[in-house]
């Protein structure tokens, strides 16, 4: 696992900032049931309804960890912090002023981003050094994405298929709109090495790229992230979130 830097206190979140926090799901002795105790009562419904140990426990870990950032942000009591879902399902906090946050996780790993003013999406996937199944490419993946997809040697695909696939997930996670935004309306850079990836055409709306900063993220081996935010003026911390700062 890549290092990111765990800071030795909770830093300052300012407007022009984005913090993305990768935090570790390995439930170690009595860190689910700590972090259950910052849930509210819907939370915790939807952790007991997964019908795996591992699934609850990365369900828990994941959004009592999100409350603890969030509570440090904005100097409030994670455990009373509320929130609300828009009309497609994406959450946002009740009386958190302008900070806006996005988390995803897959595997072993979450990440957390945050930022204030603008809208945020984050997305990780585990990769398992596996490639998409058969006709995954063709069937969410914009005609331009699926070309510059087709045209790289063998080798480089599966990379190109998760930086794609992260990036894509990452914006429609910004917008909030779910499943309303086809997959295959905007096109996204494919090539992980790309300085910087970006949002290169949303189909009907030729001013939208401008709006968004997007950057590849490397929090692991095995695992591909993307963040992309409004109004591309802002400077990336990335950061690891020390278990220390959890109750005990």
């Amino acid at each position: 696992m890549n290092e990111w830097p765990t800071p030795p206190t909770f830093p300052p979140l300012p407007p022009h900032e984005l913090h993305v926090w990768r935090v570790s799901l390995l439930p170690r002795e009595g860190r689910v049931e700590h972090l259950r105790g910052l849930l509210d009562n819907g939370e915790r419904i939807r952790a007991d309804r997964f019908a795996f140990d591992h699934l609850r426990a990365r369900y828990t870990i994941s959004h009592g960890v999100l409350r603890l950032i969030l509570g440090k942000t904005i100097e409030r009591d994670p455990a009373t912090l509320q929130f609300e879902t828009g009309d497609r399902g994406k959450p946002a906090l009740i009386d958190g002023g302008d900070v806006q946050f996005s988390l995803s996780h897959s595997g072993e790993l979450a990440l957390i981003a945050v930022t204030r003013g603008r809208r945020v999406g984050v997305d990780v996937e585990y990769t398992g050094r596996k490639m998409p199944e058969p006709g995954f490419v063709e069937r969410f993946f914009s005609k331009a994405e699926i070309a510059a997809y087709t045209a790289l040697p063998q080798d480089q695909r599966l990379d190109a298929f998760y930086a794609g696939w992260t990036r894509k997930e990452a914006y429609i996670k910004a917008l909030g709109e779910g499943l309303a935004r086809p997959l295959h309306s905007f096109d996204v850079s494919l090539a992980p090495n790309d300085d910087p990836p970006a949002l290169l055409c949303v189909h009907n709306a030729p001013d939208e790229p401008a709006r968004w900063q997007m950057r590849s993220l490397n929090p692991g081996e095995d695992y591909a992230a993307a963040v992309i935010a409004e109004h591309p003026d802002w400077t990336l911390s990335e950061f690891s979130w020390p278990e220390t700062w959890e109750p005990r």
